[in-house]
């Protein structure tokens, strides 16, 4: 209770134009300004948002905002230059050896400096007990080491398949296994690439970061038999019925396997399912999202991957008359299943965050994801309390004073 008073008074004082200090900012890992001189001087490699990467920099400078203590630029020494970068084009700093990030801070629109070691231990400590695991970023080493692993997995299902000739095609993000023919399997990994960075763009990570255990495992196949085979005699799993997509998720690995007639654009969509699926399960721990999150950003994810405008404004417009109708939500926020036309309203109110702010919606889903309430998380990154927060959907939605 007391942590939501002192957010609440914070954004109170942002909205209206006061100065929001570090000390009322309540994020994991917040480094003051005292922990923040003591940095400069030190030597710094620096991450940026396109992926590019400086090492041996001398920090120079966090410069803050005029009305607050927002860090807006950030100063460092590489040779004879002294460049001035936006903190906002900033992945990630090591600063001799310990990571750090800044975090966006929606109501007074400003960054904050995060010691990313301090925010884990916090997460760490909030989800003990609860039989829950933090996910690290892959090194190179382990990178390397999982891909081998799951090589090894497909030469063993080549093996099982012969005299059938299956071919494998690697790519950025992806192991692709099929059974047809090598140039239309590379056309299809490279085309899995391309969604994992869309995937990136909406989570706010940079350009070529990999969240998956190695690589995505896929395999195609153009026969329903072939599909079988590899489920019963490669995964041996018989249990999968009148599926024609299945994926599998383990520590290991994430694997998608699917039986098309034909290399279409239906075969990217099933992919993609999956994918969302597994990138909003796998990202930054395995807690489990609250229903309507998890329902509604599995859906976004796919719709922004494939496109369906006709089907949208249809789905708009039955959710606008079922909410005209209830005048509320009917507690879909706290439901633990969710039909298909409550799933609708799920990805409505999940684009609604993404549309009004993409940024505190990478935060808001992070902070679910290390622990955080989903009405922390939000009064955290949007100011807003559930109630607010339907009222808001419902004036979008042409229906005023929606309740949850």
């Amino acid at each position: 209770m007391l942590r939501g008073l002192v957010l609440a008074a914070v954004l109170s004082a942002a909205s209206m134009g006061l100065a929001v200090r570090a000390a009322d900012v309540q994020f994991d890992g917040l480094v003051d300004e005292p922990a923040r001189s003591v940095l400069t001087g030190r030597t710094a490699a620096i991450q940026f948002m396109n992926g590019t990467v400086v090492s041996d920099v001398e920090l120079v400078a966090f410069l803050k905002d005029a009305r607050s203590d927002a860090i807006r630029f950030l100063q460092y020494k590489d040779g004879r230059r002294t460049p001035k970068m936006k903190t906002s084009d900033v992945y990630r700093l090591v600063i001799e050896g310990r990571p750090y990030s800044f975090r966006y801070h929606r109501p007074s629109g400003g960054l904050f400096l995060i010691d990313l070691r301090q925010a884990q231990a916090d997460a760490e400590a909030r989800i003990t007990g609860e039989d829950k695991t933090l996910r690290e970023p892959q090194s190179e080493e382990e990178v390397k080491e999982g891909v081998a692993n799951q090589i090894e997995i497909f030469n063993d299902a080549r093996k099982k398949f012969a005299p059938v000739n299956l071919n494998l095609a690697e790519s950025d993000f992806c192991l692709l296994l099929t059974d047809y023919p090598q140039p239309l399997a590379m056309q299809v990994a490279q085309q899995v690439d391309a969604m994992c960075e869309q995937m990136n763009v909406v989570f706010g990570l940079p350009k070529g970061a990999n969240i998956w255990s190695g690589k995505i495992m896929v395999a195609v196949f153009s026969t329903r038999e072939g599909f079988a085979k590899f489920e019963s005699d490669v995964l041996n799993n018989n249990n999968f019925g009148t599926s024609t997509t299945i994926y599998h998720t383990n520590s290991r690995r994430f694997l998608v396997a699917t039986h098309r007639d034909k290399l279409d654009k239906s075969v990217l969509g099933a992919i993609s399912w999956s994918m969302a699926g597994g990138y909003v399960g796998r990202y930054r721990s395995s807690v489990a999202l609250p229903t309507w999150i998890h329902a509604g950003l599995r859906g976004t994810l796919h719709r922004q991957l494939f496109p369906d405008p006709s089907a949208d404004a249809r789905a708009k417009r039955n959710v606008a008359e079922q909410l005209k109708r209830t005048g509320s939500l009917l507690n879909l926020l706290d439901a633990t299943r969710l039909e298909d036309d409550r799933i609708s309203i799920a990805k409505l109110l999940v684009i609604h965050l993404i549309e009004a702010d993409p940024k505190a919606f990478s935060q808001f889903f992070e902070d679910v994801k290390l622990g955080h309430s989903w009405k922390d998380a939000l009064l955290m990154n949007y100011g807003a309390t559930p109630e607010a927060f339907a009222s808001d959907f419902g004036r979008k939605m042409g229906v005023p004073n929606l309740r949850p």
